[in-house]
């Protein structure tokens, strides 16, 4: 029985257990491959009938022993016969495929290249007819192999037993699976599969996965040259001898953008809005920060071998923080903290024993309200490395500190005091929303880090001289 590879996708709500969803998924995956790979031979074909009937002898170059026509015409029509017949094979190997998909690009490049625009000749109709083929054999393999990739993907989640995964296997081993797959799991046979799309929907798809690569190739060639969805993130740390700081966040994110329009399921129109979005001057900044995040720089040093998926790692655990701490501000707003820190105030007020209480609960209610703060001012996206520095260094309770400097800067400057004929409420509510309050208590929270950094400097500085000190060898 196979290994099941674990998915990357959600189980959608149905009658499946995890292992029996793969499956079905596995088999519609299948499906897809053997339809698709059948129509991109169709319309190879209608191409090789197109290019069949300019000759003299139809059946010279696809059908018989004989050639005709130039010499970059011949390879173009036996580059793309081979074409046609590793994709009707069941056992051809996907290198084989690839490799014959490459082959009748650079054939077809080179027949179009050397025919198109030769001053003074005049063509046959034949000799247009095969011009246009050529043209359209450039501008649709790319996709059609592109589509073939994809395809692929679909069946590698799923390996044999000997730990191979199936998208680097043959159609016949691969439709060979998914049938005894259906065989021995009844649940699952008995499930309609799931509607194959037109070919126009996978060409749309492809052509807009495309684009995206292209306008990453911008920033990294040598990244999209050795992109695969099926590629961890450490796989390219070897891509390129020596790379800096920048290009392993460019790679990171590189990696994370082209998955987004890659990942199974993705649909033509969520690539084509993933490619409407994207800001290529927002991309070089957004991965520009990367490299200078502190955190992010600690992480890929010290992991040369694997920091890209450890920094991934510390971004899912960031992301789970932000949502812990997005459940926690709900958590404070349903409960009308407002309300509740009003009426505290004004109970501290009117029945306190002592000066020392009524410090005592205005305190707490500081307290409440700093933390309301810190959980604003850690939602904000230019505050994510600190939220990264907290996953980083989970025995620093960086929440705390932020929290505590918070309320000294509200006592030092008694800043929740109504003002004019505002109420407390009023007055608490001005705070906790003021951006300028924000900026200035992070950066009063950054100025105590960066001194308490300083005075841990000194110490050392000292202790390490008083230490060299004490070990001067006496004559």
């Amino acid at each position: 029985m196979a290994n099941i590879h674990p998915e990357r996708q959600n189980q959608p709500e149905g009658p499946f257990n995890p292992g029996s969803y793969r499956i079905y998924r596995f088999i519609n995956k299948a499906n897809l491959l053997n339809y698709g790979m059948n129509k991109i031979y169709s319309s190879l074909d209608l191409v090789k009938n197109m290019l069949v009937n300019t000759q003299k002898d139809k059946g010279n170059n696809f059908y018989g022993f004989n050639s005709e026509g130039s010499d970059s015409y011949q390879k173009m029509t036996q580059s793309l016969h081979e074409l046609m017949l590793s994709l009707e094979s069941g056992v051809a190997t996907p290198a084989h495929i690839r490799k014959s998909f490459v082959n009748a690009y650079v054939a077809a490049k080179n027949y179009y290249s050397s025919h198109h625009g030769l001053t003074g000749y005049v063509y046959a109709d034949s000799g247009k007819d095969r011009l246009k083929c050529s043209d359209f054999l450039v501008k649709n393999i790319p996709t059609m192999l592109n589509m073939y990739e994809t395809f692929r993907l679909g069946v590698s989640t799923v390996a044999d037993e000997f730990g191979e995964a199936y998208g680097n296997r043959t159609k016949d081993d691969i439709m060979s699976a998914a049938r005894e797959y259906r065989r021995v799991n009844p649940e699952i046979a008995a499930i309609p599969m799931r509607p194959l799309p037109s070919y126009d929907e996978m060409v749309k798809l492809s052509v807009n996965q495309l684009k995206m690569k292209e306008t990453i190739r911008e920033f990294s060639k040598t990244f999209v040259v050795n992109y695969s969805y099926a590629n961890d993130y450490d796989f390219y740390l070897n891509i390129k001898n020596n790379p800096s700081t920048k290009d392993k966040a460019k790679y990171y994110l590189s990696k994370k953008k082209l998955d987004s329009v890659y990942k199974l399921g993705v649909t033509s129109e969520q690539v084509i809005a993933i490619n409407n979005s994207f800001n290529k001057d927002a991309f070089k900044a957004e991965y520009t920060a990367l490299a200078e995040n502190p955190v992010f720089k600690a992480c890929v040093r010290s992991h040369p071998n694997d920091g890209l998926s450890q920094w991934n790692n510390i971004e899912v655990q960031t992301d789970a923080k932000l949502l812990e701490f997005q459940g926690r501000l709900n958590e404070i707003n349903n409960n009308q903290f407002l309300d509740n820190a009003v009426r505290r105030l004004n109970g501290a007020e009117m029945n306190h024993n002592s000066i020392a209480e009524l410090r005592q609960r205005q305190s707490g209610v500081l307290g409440d309200i700093s933390e309301i703060i810190a959980l604003k001012i850690l939602q904000n996206p230019k505050v994510r490395p600190l939220v990264n520095q907290m996953v980083y260094t989970p025995n620093v309770n960086i929440k705390e500190e932020l929290k505590n400097s918070i309320k000294t800067t509200l006592m030092n400057n008694n800043i929740v005091n109504p003002r004019g004929n505002e109420s407390k409420r009023d007055a608490i509510n001005r705070v906790i929303n003021d951006d300028g309050f924000k900026a200035e208590a992070l950066r009063n929270y950054q100025r105590t880090v960066a001194r308490n950094r300083g005075r841990r400097r000194d110490n050392q500085v000292q202790n390490q001289a008083e230490h060299n000190a004490n070990n001067i060898p006496h004559n």
